[in-house]
């Protein structure tokens, strides 16, 4: 069986300058991780690290989620 995978990226710290598309904030992300986890998505798992220097080393996350999938995009993986 085909599974969809995602990943919810999060910054550990929030401050001025650091809003990137696509990273959330630690309670933005617990609000997303929440949603999927209701939606029936299962968690695989999470990691970690320092950001690079020009965000003065603050972290990000992600978290990763599976779900079993017979479409993607609304189209049948086989017909």
């Amino acid at each position: 069986m085909a599974k969809q995978v995602k990943m919810v990226v999060f910054i550990l710290e929030r401050g001025p300058g650091y809003e990137a598309e696509g990273v959330l904030s630690r309670s933005e992300a617990e609000w997303e991780m929440a949603k999927l986890l209701s939606d029936g998505w299962q968690f695989m798992g999470a990691g970690g690290g320092n950001g690079a220097e020009d965000l003065g080393a603050i972290g990000l996350g992600f978290a990763l989620f599976s779900k079993d999938a017979t479409t993607v995009d609304d189209s049948p993986l086989m017909s």
